[in-house]
């Protein structure tokens, strides 16, 4: 149950990319390894989740905005689909799309995860749908004394939409039980952060992400703050 919430708790997809063309993304959950790009990871049968983010916009003098997310998930552990829910713009209550993934493949010892998905199916928020494949990888060191760099993640894929015909990933490292920095190309732009997470019961985990985005390109470069929160409901 716990791994269930865990791996349905990250997988909260990105936005599609607004007028501006910055992607601010909902954050994962106790296993948040990315910040915008996507991962293999999908909620199974029974998870929910919500959450909301605030994020500046930096070619309207970095005015703050808003975003918000529902989704669920179906289908087994090993070859679940998630369904989501974005409404992309909360001041104006605009932008509203549908997003699904599907991860059919999961982690060995030496494979990854796979999974593949389309973001704003129907281009009713973005110039077009942002379909992608994405793989990620989790690498462990049980010999360490302490959790800091004990996990490590890589995430990798390839889209187009948003994603322009690019390939994107991400990498992730614990700082401590709780936390991870996080680093990624998402396809235009190098975003960098950090994660934090919590248990609120046995069925439910919240999480935030604090990040920079596009931190490359100073016309392009933001902030985004989210907290969103996932339970099984079975």
């Amino acid at each position: 149950m716990t791994r269930e919430l865990v791996l349905a708790a990250l997988v909260l997809l990105p936005t599609a990319a607004s007028a501006q063309e910055l992607i601010y993304s909902l954050p994962g959950g106790a296993s948040a390894d990315t910040i915008s790009a996507p991962n293999a990871f999908a909620a199974p049968l029974g998870v929910w989740y919500v959450g909301a983010s605030a994020h500046t916009e930096p070619r309207e003098n970095d005015a703050l905005d808003a975003m918000a997310v529902i989704g669920m998930g179906t289908g087994t552990v090993k070859s679940a689909v998630e369904v989501s829910v974005v409404t992309s713009d909360l001041d104006r209550f605009s932008g509203q799309f549908i997003s699904l993934k599907w991860h059919f493949h999961n982690e060995t010892a030496r494979a990854p995860a796979l999974a593949v998905g389309i973001e704003d199916i129907t281009a009713s928020a973005s110039r077009s749908a942002s379909p992608y494949v994405a793989a990620t990888k989790t690498f462990w060191d049980t010999s360490a004394r302490s959790a800091f760099l004990m996990r490590k993640s890589l995430s990798v894929g390839f889209g187009g939409g948003r994603f322009h015909q690019h390939l994107f990933g991400a990498v992730s490292a614990s700082l401590d039980p709780f936390s991870k920095a996080i680093v990624e190309y998402d396809g235009q732009g190098l975003n960098a952060g950090s994660s934090l997470s919590r248990s609120l019961s046995s069925r439910a985990v919240a999480v935030m992400v604090l990040a920079c985005q596009r931190f490359n390109r100073a016309p392009q470069r933001g902030w985004t703050m989210s907290l969103a929160v996932a339970w099984e409901g079975r």
